[in-house]
C-alpha cells in the first residue's frame, strides 16, 4: 500500500527532497501522478515517457530540443523534475529567481517539469536587506529601493504589490486585483487572487500568515500587542471565511517578533491582558507570552493546534539579524518586511 494513498504531490516532492528510495509501486503511482499534472500545463506530446524511450530510444538532442520548448509553455516559476527507474529523484538548479531547470541525459530517466509544489510563497525580511520603513509624510526613496531589491531578490520582482498602513488596529482588507496599492489604516490582507503580493512591516511585531489552502486564500496580518489583545485573528479568519475558506482548512505561520523574556509591560496596560492572565509573567517585572496568545485565539477560531507552526526566533535577541524597536529605540524607524503571494500557474 503506498504511503501516498492517491499521491499527494507535496508529499511525493517531500520524499523526494529527503532522497529516500521508493518502492516499484510508489515509484509507478508517482509518476502517473505526476505526468497527469505536468499535461495540465504543457503539449503532451512533448513528454518523453518511459514507453517513449523503450519504442524510439533516447536522443540527448532531442530531448534538449523537447525541452526549450515545454520551457517556453511554461510561466518562469517551473521546477523540473527527473524520475529515474530505479528511484525518484529530484534535480534542482537555481536560474532566474523562482525558475527552476534541470536536464539529464541517461536513457533511463524521465522528464518531468512541474510548477512549483509550493504555490504560496512567503518571507521576511532581514537586517542586512535594509530598512523597508515607508510613511506617507516621508518616502525614503533608500527604503523603496531596498524593497525593490528583497522583492526581486525573493523571485517576484515585479508583481502587483499590497501593503497595509498600519495602525496597530485589527482592520482587515480584502485585496483585489487592480485594487489600491496602500490600504491606510490597515492591520491585515486576505485575497483570493493570484500573483497579488501581500506586505506589512514589523520591528518586533509578529508577520501572521494565513494559508487556506483549498479555496486558495492567503492573508497577512499585523501581530503587534494592540491588534493581538483587539483579535486580528479573530477579524483576518472572518474575512477569510467570507472569501469561501474554512479554518479546519487554514494554516497559520506566526514569523519572527519579541520573546515574552523582552516584551516588558507596565502595570497602566496590566488590564488590557486581564483575559490572558496565564500568558502573563511576574518575574523580576512583567512580560507577556504574545505568541501564546496568538496561538489560543487561532485554537479559538477553529484552527487544528497541528496547523499553527511558530518561529523560534526573536527580533530583539537576534541583533545581527533583526531591526528590534524595543532594543535599538531608533530615532528613525528600521523594520522587516513581511510577504506572502500565491502564483497564478497552480491549483492547490
Amino acid at each position: 500500500m503506498s504511503p501516498f494513498g492517491e499521491i499527494n504531490c507535496e508529499e511525493a516532492f517531500t520524499l523526494t527532497h529527503h532522497g529516500e528510495e521508493v518502492t516499484n509501486g510508489e515509484r509507478l503511482l508517482i509518476r502517473r501522478q505526476l505526468l497527469k499534472e505536468m499535461a495540465q500545463y504543457v503539449d503532451s506530446s512533448l513528454i518523453e515517457t518511459p514507453a517513449f524511450i523503450r519504442k524510439n530510444g533516447f536522443n540527448p538532442d532531442s530531448a534538449l530540443r523537447k525541452h526549450d520548448t515545454l520551457r517556453s509553455q511554461l510561466t518562469e516559476s517551473v521546477s523540473v523534475y527527473v524520475l529515474k527507474l530505479t528511484y525518484v529523484d529530484l534535480f534542482v538548479n537555481e536560474e532566474a529567481g523562482t525558475g527552476l531547470f534541470c536536464y539529464t541525459a541517461y536513457s533511463h530517466d524521465v522528464f518531468v517539469f512541474l510548477p512549483h509544489m509550493h504555490k504560496v510563497l512567503k518571507g521576511f525580511s532581514e537586517k542586512k536587506d535594509g530598512s523597508m520603513y515607508l510613511s506617507l509624510a516621508n518616502p525614503m526613496p533608500e527604503n523603496i529601493e531596498h524593497r525593490k531589491q528583497f522583492l526581486a531578490g525573493q523571485g517576484i520582482g515585479g508583481k502587483q504589490v499590497a501593503m497595509a498602513g498600519l495602525v496597530h488596529g485589527t482592520r482587515v482588507a480584502v485585496v483585489r486585483r487592480n485594487s489600491s496599492s496602500v490600504f491606510l489604516e490597515t492591520d491585515a490582507l486576505v485575497t483570493k487572487d493570484a500573483d497579488s503580493i501581500l506586505t506589512l512591516t514589523g520591528a518586533d511585531c509578529f508577520p501572521l500568515y494565513f494559508e487556506e489552502k483549498t479555496a486558495g486564500i492567503i492573508g497577512l496580518a499585523h501581530g503587534g500587542w494592540r491588534g493581538i489583545v483587539g483579535g486580528i485573528v479573530a477579524e483576518t479568519m472572518k474575512e477569510i471565511a467570507k472569501l469561501g475558506g474554512k479554518p479546519e482548512k487554514t494554516v497559520l505561520t506566526i514569523g519572527p517578533g519579541i520573546c515574552t523574556k523582552h516584551f516588558e509591560i507596565q502595570t497602566d496596560v496590566l488590564e488590557q491582558f486581564a483575559e490572558y492572565q496565564e500568558y502573563v509573567v511576574s518575574d523580576a517585572g512583567l512580560s507577556v507570552d504574545l505568541k501564546g496568545i496568538v496561538c489560543l485565539q487561532a485554537k479559538k477560531a477553529g484552527l487544528p493546534a497541528e496547523q499553527i507552526i511558530v518561529s523560534q526566533e526573536c527580533t530583539f535577541c537576534l541583533s545581527e539579524k533583526y531591526f528590534s524597536y524595543r532594543r535599538d529605540q531608533p530615532q528613525y524607524m528600521e523594520n522587516q518586511l513581511a510577504y506572502i503571494v500565491q502564483f497564478s500557474h497552480r491549483k492547490f
